[in-house]
């Protein structure tokens, strides 16, 4: 059972990587990548766990092991900064923070 009370938590992987040359989130480290393991470690706290993606976001969306752990948004924008990448976030965080509310005022979360 979620708590009515807990923080959603944004993972921000819109980014070009230009100076990496291929998508920092999908950067293998131990055996997982970088947004593997960052989507493993928010889940344990935060609820919904939201991605937003932008450049190549099919490509990494792809490479999640496990794609329904976390919510993705696109940012569209993304070329504007991590600014307009959090913007796009949390819009989605504020709407589902409100429905939780309301739905949490009748009945607990599973």
């Amino acid at each position: 059972m979620l708590d009515a009370h807990i923080a959603a938590g944004l993972i921000l992987a819109a980014g070009e990587s230009k100076r990496m040359g291929s998508p920092k989130p999908l950067l293998e480290f131990r055996g997982e990548t970088f947004l593997d393991r960052l989507i493993d470690v928010f889940s344990e706290f935060c609820a919904p766990v939201v991605v937003v993606v932008g450049c190549e976001a099919e490509r990494i969306r792809s490479g999640v092991r496990d794609p329904g752990r976390a919510v993705f948004v696109e940012n569209k924008d993304y070329h504007l900064g991590q600014l307009s990448s959090m913007q796009c976030g949390l819009r989605l965080t504020v709407g589902s923070s409100s429905r939780r509310s309301k739905a949490s005022s009748s009945s607990s979360l599973a």
